[in-house]
């Protein structure tokens, strides 16, 4: 576990007050809650409840800028993130941008001994994808069009390009 949502997360005092709260993340304007479970979850104190009358539904924002603004928030809060968290993340997000910048490239410059291969490899992600994330819908009794999910997969890197850049060199983060 490398971060949790404050109004989902449910931990003992006694852990509270051994990693002295939230008092080590006082610099931060929003994601002490995300900190606190980096700084005191592991493997053996984290568990997951998917019960549908645990889940915490949230009223979403309206306006682009609001959006915007506070994905910012929560994407700059990673800066304080554990180096293993920090580097296993950004692996992730380098692997989809290359699995999204190889296919065209592939198709391309590859020719036709690779062009199989090629589309079979991208099926096969997608497919698996699409797999795992219905699940995890269907878990959390979300609605969602799987159809929908390479479209968001490829538009996933220009949110993290764009947000993450921004939040990375933000020098002061807004509440609101």
């Amino acid at each position: 576990p490398y971060m949790g949502v404050g109004r989902n997360l449910m931990y003992k005092k006694s852990l509270f007050l051994r990693y002295n709260g939230f008092h080590d993340h006082l610099q931060v304007v929003g994601g002490d809650d995300d900190l606190f479970v980096s700084q005191a979850a592991s493997r053996t104190n984290v568990g997951v409840c998917l019960k549908p009358e645990s889940f915490m539904v949230s009223i979403p924002k309206v306006t682009f800028r609001e959006w915007f603004r506070q994905k910012k928030r929560h994407l700059s809060v990673g800066k304080h993130y554990k180096l293993r968290d920090k580097l296993l993340l950004g692996l992730l997000t380098l692997s989809q941008v290359g699995f999204w910048l190889s296919f065209p490239l592939l198709l391309v410059f590859g020719g036709q001994e690779y062009a199989a291969a090629t589309v079979a490899t991208f099926l096969i992600r997608m497919v698996a994808l699409t797999v795992i994330l219905d699940k995890i819908h269907r878990r959390l009794e979300a609605r969602f069009g799987w159809y929908l999910i390479p479209v968001f997969d490829f538009l996933y890197i220009f949110y993290y390009l764009f947000t993450g850049t921004s939040a990375f060199f933000a020098k002061k983060i807004r509440w609101n």
